[in-house]
């Protein structure tokens, strides 16, 4: 870095090359963690829809539909308990389209 008259200092094309070689190098690490990250996210978001799932089938079957037409207090249960499904599906299909 070099000084200016008025005190401040500036980037030579010296610092500027050493800076854009640096990020460089950092761009190109944080790229090959990523491809390992995308693997391992797209392992978890079809744990997270198969969890979503088994729940959704156990709701149902806690709470079958007749009598969730019939009884508006097993309505509610069901919804509160299908709540974290649907939250689940929000965000695995908000990750999944690359809306982030």
């Amino acid at each position: 870095m070099t000084t200016h008259p008025e005190g401040r200092k500036a980037l030579t094309d010296k610092d500027l090359a050493d800076l854009t070689q640096r990020l460089a190098e950092t761009a190109i690490e944080r790229n090959c963690r990523c491809e390992g990250a995308e693997a391992e996210n797209e392992r978890l978001r079809l744990l997270l829809t198969e969890c979503a799932e088994d729940i959704r089938s156990y709701v149902d079957h806690e709470y079958p539909e007749a009598s969730r037409a019939q009884y508006p207090s097993i309505e509610r249960r069901w919804i509160r308990d299908m709540e974290l499904v649907w939250r689940v599906r929000a965000a695995v299909e908000t990750k999944g389209t690359g809306d982030e």
